[in-house]
Parts: structure tokens; C-alpha cells; sequence
């Protein structure tokens, strides 16, 4: 036989032994794991490739959190008011140049008054021709000569042209526009000659040596919001912080938001604009309840949030409470004890149970 030939036999039977010998281990596997999954079967032991997971863990201990919470608010002037007039007239002069800074009383602009001035004339010497005749009248009454009721008369004239001067002085006083507190005058939107109605409005008034911030914060952080607290606030394009105070904290949870409006108060540095959008830092001192972690050890459940937690060296998925947040740590307010360990590397292999191989531990 040739030997070409013999070596061709010899491959063949080789090769079909080995077929023949994988097709059997693969049956009796196949065996024994059907026969594993009946009732009352005996564990099947675990085979080699069912390792455990190796992960590094984060031991919780209680330290003291004293964080910032994140906010954003804006400016507002320390007074704010819009000027206008009281009454529908002519404007004749402008006595403040819009962009200057006036007092308190200083007179801003004047309306036409000529038909009040001329009714006060009037009333005015009606009062003096009043006046007369209830002088004369007493007189004769001493003598019996006219009726007690005709004096009494008379002085009731005189005092109804007295209330009629002095609503005149009011309605002329009212012509003249003064400022109601110190301020700087904003844009003026009307010039000499312009019909002036009283919901046109003519320019505006600013205190702004002291600033004031609105802001909002979550509702949950409402117990450690209070008065005389100290934030820092920063204008857009500014790199500047400058500290604030809180002087007032709304009573009442704003309902669209589910927040609490405060409000704090800065002196401005002359940089600062009514309006304007600052980012807040509100500092919350030493909370007593709950434990920073690592960010990336909180995962996100159907119910919420929850984190991998070493027992008995395997892994169990406990829910827990988030409270504050930065940007490397987040509190847990509730579902973690101290001492416990918390898989913080390998989280997308981690499952239900799963033996846990610790390599390292923080």
C-alpha cells in the first residue's frame, strides 16, 4: 500500500475518534445538566467560568457635610418706582435731566396748572366775601337782630371754601413731580408739550448703592434657610463673588416650583445692574443626617435611586434617599448605615447576589 495512502487512513481515523469523543462530552453534558434541573436534584457544583466579580468598594463613615447648594437669581434695585402724573395735563418743564442722580422731594417735572390757579383765585375771594358776611352776622347777632341759624350759615360757607382751597393746593401740588426717595432717574419718555395721562409712564427712579438678589431653593432645604445667613453671588461676565446676606425668606412655598423664594441684599460695587443674572452659592452648615459617597456608586432604578452594598461578600441592591449633590459626591440622606461598603468599580457586571472579589477598599 502506498504510503501516501496509508497516511490519508490513518488522518481519517484520528479525526473521527475526535469527532466522536466531542459529541459525547457534549452529550453527557447535556445530561447532566437536565438532570440537575429536576426536583429534588442535587446542586450542580460550579464550574470555572462562573467566577466572582472583582470590585473595589467605599467604606461610609459619618463626616460632616457642609456644602454649597447651586442657585440662580437675579438682581433687584434697593427702591424701584415708575414716574408718573397724577393727573392728565401738559407737561411745561423738565426740571431733572434724565441719567442724574436727584433727592428725596427734588422737584423732577411741571404740569400745566393756569385753570387750578385761576380756580383757586376765584374760590379764594369767595371765602373773603364769606368771611364779611359771617363777621357782620355775628355782630348783629349779639343784638337779636338776625337768627342764630343764619350765623351758623354763614360759617359753614366759610368752611366749605375753605376745603375747596385747600383740594385746589393739592391738585395744584400734584402738578409739580418730585422725587419720592434719593435715585438715579432712568430714560425719560416724554418731552415738553407731551398730554401726560396717569398711566403713561414719564421715566423711572433706581436706588442702587445697595443690591438686592432674589433666588429660589428647593423646598427641601427650607429648615436650614434663615435670615443673617451669608451667600456668595456672581454676575454674568463677572468673575467677581461677592457676599450677600439673606434678609428675607418667603413664608410661603411657591406652589408652581415647589421652592422658597429668598431674598438677600449686597452693597453694589457700582458694577451691578437691576435685572441682571447672578449664580447663587447658598451654604448649608454641617448637616446632621446622611453620608457622602462617590457619585458613580448611585445607580438608577425603575424606583429610584439605589446603590450596590456589600453582605456576606455578595452584592445587594439597597434603595436609598439623594439629598445634596456636587460634582464628585453625592449625600445619601436615608438607606445607608455607617460601616457599610459600597461597590463603586465594576457596577455593569454587578448583579443580584453575585460573589464579590474585594481588591481594594477606600
Amino acid at each position: 500500500m502506498p504510503t501516501l495512502l496509508k497516511i490519508l487512513i490513518l488522518v481519517a481515523f484520528v479525526g473521527g475518534a475526535g469527532y466522536g469523543t466531542v459529541r459525547y462530552l457534549q452529550a453527557q453534558e447535556a445530561r447532566e445538566i437536565s438532570a440537575a434541573s429536576k426536583p429534588g436534584a442535587p446542586a450542580r457544583p460550579a464550574s470555572s467560568r462562573s467566577s466572582t466579580v472583582p470590585v473595589e468598594v467605599f467604606k461610609v463613615s459619618r463626616t460632616e457635610i457642609a456644602q454649597e447648594i447651586p442657585a440662580t437669581g437675579s438682581l433687584v434695585a434697593d427702591e424701584s418706582v415708575e414716574i408718573s402724573s397724577e393727573q392728565s395735563r401738559r407737561l411745561v418743564a423738565i426740571l431733572a435731566e434724565e441719567g442724574t442722580r436727584v433727592e428725596s422731594g427734588q422737584a423732577l417735572y411741571q404740569l400745566d396748572d393756569a385753570d387750578l390757579q385761576a380756580q383757586l383765585r376765584e374760590v379764594e375771594a369767595r371765602r373773603e366775601l364769606a368771611v364779611l358776611t359771617k363777621d357782620r352776622l355775628a355782630g348783629l347777632l349779639e343784638t337779636q337782630a338776625v337768627p342764630r341759624a343764619q350765623v351758623d350759615e354763614a360759617l359753614s360757607s366759610v368752611a366749605v371754601l375753605d376745603a375747596q382751597i385747600d383740594f385746589l393746593k393739592t391738585q395744584i401740588a400734584k402738578t409739580t413731580i418730585r422725587a419720592p426717595f434719593d435715585g438715579r432717574l432712568g430714560i425719560r419718555r416724554a418731552s415738553l408739550g407731551a398730554w401726560l395721562t396717569p398711566d403713561f409712564v414719564i421715566t423711572s427712579l433706581l436706588r442702587t448703592e445697595t443690591i438686592k438678589v432674589d433666588f429660589k431653593l428647593p423646598e427641601r432645604f427650607s429648615p436650614v434657610v434663615r435670615e443673617g445667613t451669608r451667600f456668595l453671588f456672581r454676575a454674568q461676565g463677572s468673575a467677581e463673588w461677592i457676599e450677600g446676606t439673606v434678609t428675607v425668606v418667603d413664608p410661603v412655598i411657591e406652589g408652581s416650583t415647589r421652592s422658597v423664594v429668598v431674598r438677600g441684599e449686597a452693597p453694589n460695587p457700582g458694577s451691578l445692574m437691576p435685572g441682571g443674572f447672578v449664580n447663587v452659592r447658598y451654604p448649608v452648615d454641617a448637616l446632621a443626617s446622611g453620608f457622602m459617597v462617590p457619585s458613580e456608586v448611585v445607580v438608577p432604578t425603575p424606583n429610584g435611586s439605589a446603590v450596590w452594598v456589600v453582605e456576606g461578600g455578595k452584592s445587594r441592591l439597597r434603595p436609598v434617599e439623594i439629598g445634596l449633590r456636587t460634582a464628585e459626591e453625592v449625600q445619601v440622606a436615608a438607606g445607608l448605615s455607617e460601616g457599610d461598603q459600597v461597590v463603586r468599580t465594576n457596577l455593569l457586571r454587578v448583579r443580584e447576589g453575585a460573589e464579590l472579589d474585594i481588591r481594594g477598599a477606600e
